[in-house]
């Protein structure tokens, strides 16, 4: 007993001593940084800003307002994004998992980090996903830094569980997948993800955004660097047209109408769409009202943002008087059913891919605005 004793005392004497040193240390520390912030305050201002994680006014309506192209791959417009972002936040940095130039995540105005070098802006992680998610973890939790990370949509199942741990931890990591959809072509099924929407759906406290053109692809940006949690961007590799109605701003509301119906007390079908097929979704509702049929078109760039909203704002939007529904998404119908109920029109993939041009897959899959209308037609 004298021994325990003895051990206890000591213990304690360790532990009181540690604690003094280490209060001596803190003291010292703040001392010295508040002299460099006195000495440094514009440097200190910056460091006040990487801390925060706020996103200035002056970026939003600078990325609202950037000029883009018509007609952009989304991962292409998101590229043209990134190079405006990283010159307005330096602390922001990414990285890709093999192919930095096909899955657009390049900055272009600096160089890859190396050994000698860890003040560069991109990082070549390798073909190493979940490490990517890992280390792209490790750079959040120390907060002055705020990564994004992206690879072909496919290969976001090598990393689930480095998403799924940054929603745990409330990381706001920005996941860049490309190459979202079978419309990608011939690379077939190994490359075509079918599953993965829905996949990446099913994970508490991450947001899913798929932008159907440039105005979509700013508003997820914007949202994605105001958000505290992790969000993923799934973006196409084929060029998207400008859609009529779309909305920056209305990403932020998960779901929105980008065409009213001929008559909204009165709505035949209501077609809901993502991604590249908003605008296909748009060329059925066209044709179906030059056969007097009453079409309101909902874009659902976010099933997350969408579940946010007031049961109100969800209510007039999908409302009980609406007796058909029709789904287009190049993705598995999982998960739409909660919107729609399971007596709707599902122009959706649930088989693997195949290797063929994206033309004869849209011929193939029934994405067609003649093979759409069809079922429709024959819908019962």
């Amino acid at each position: 007993s004298d021994h325990v004793a003895i051990a206890s005392i000591s213990c304690e004497d360790i532990q009181k001593n540690h604690l003094q040193k280490c209060q001596v240390n803190y003291t010292n520390w703040l001392s010295e940084f508040k002299a460099w912030t006195e000495k440094n305050p514009e440097k200190n201002k910056q460091y006040q800003q990487y801390l925060s994680g706020l996103v200035s006014d002056d970026l939003k309506v600078n990325i609202k307002t950037l000029a883009l192209k018509d007609a952009l791959a989304s991962r292409s417009s998101s590229q043209e994004i990134i190079q405006h972002v990283s010159k307005n936040l330096p602390n922001i940095i990414g990285g890709s998992a093999d192919l930095s130039c096909s899955d657009s995540t390049y900055i272009k105005n600096g160089a890859f980090i190396t050994s000698n070098d860890y003040l560069a802006p991109n990082i070549k992680y390798g073909v190493r996903e979940f490490a990517m998610s890992a280390i792209a973890a490790g750079i959040s939790l120390g907060q002055l830094y705020r990564p994004f990370i992206g690879t072909f949509f496919t290969f976001s199942d090598y990393m689930k569980n480095g998403i799924r741990l940054s929603a745990i931890m409330n990381l706001p990591i920005i996941y860049q997948f490309t190459h979202d959809s079978i419309l990608l072509g011939e690379d077939g099924p190994t490359h075509q993800p079918i599953e993965h929407l829905a996949s990446l759906r099913s994970i508490p406290n991450l947001t899913v955004i798929r932008p159907a053109d440039n105005n979509e692809v700013k508003g997820a940006w914007i949202h994605a660097l105001n958000s505290k949690n992790p969000v993923a961007l799934i973006l196409s590799r084929q060029n998207l047209p400008n859609c009529k109605g779309s909305g920056i701003d209305s990403v932020e509301k998960g779901a929105y109408t980008v065409k009213e119906a001929l008559n909204p007390l009165k709505i035949d079908i209501c077609i809901l769409a993502t991604g590249s097929e908003l605008a296909l979704a748009l060329e059925v509702a066209e044709e179906l009202e030059n056969n007097k049929q009453s079409v309101r078109v909902i874009s659902v760039p976010s099933f997350e943002l969408f579940d946010r909203q007031n049961k109100a704002y969800q209510d007039e939007l999908l409302h009980k008087d609406i007796q058909n529904f029709v789904v287009i998404e190049a993705q598995t119908s999982f998960g739409w059913h909660k919107y729609v109920g399971r007596d709707a029109i599902f122009i959706t993939v649930e088989t693997f891919g195949l290797s063929a041009p994206a033309d004869d897959l849209k011929q193939h899959f029934g994405f067609t605005k003649e093979a759409i209308l069809n079922k429709i037609s024959t819908h019962k």
